[in-house]
């Protein structure tokens, strides 16, 4: 299954156990985007994906939090993706 098709909840237990790269997810997400805003215009702001990347690199080798490694909370990004939104 494509990192961009998991949810928010195996995203998050993914990271955690070490199987999935915060870039990893990054990527997959930056290129769903890329792909699909030109069509449909759902991200109206998108700081630089070359900082986004750089961010999520130096998330890889840090510890997790406690709250990371709980499951989240729905993330935009997954919820305008399937057609439902919120303000979460």
């Amino acid at each position: 299954m494509s990192v961009i098709n998991l949810s928010a909840s195996e995203l998050s237990r993914r990271i955690a156990a070490g199987d999935l790269a915060p870039s990893d997810v990054m990527a997959a997400f930056l290129g769903q985007i890329a792909a699909l805003n030109p069509e449909i215009n759902a991200v109206v702001s998108l700081r630089d994906p070359d900082l986004l990347l750089a961010e999520a690199r130096a998330a890889d080798d840090r510890a997790l939090p406690v709250w990371c490694q709980r499951p989240m909370i729905c993330c935009r990004v997954g919820c305008a993706r399937r057609g439902r939104f919120s303000s979460a």
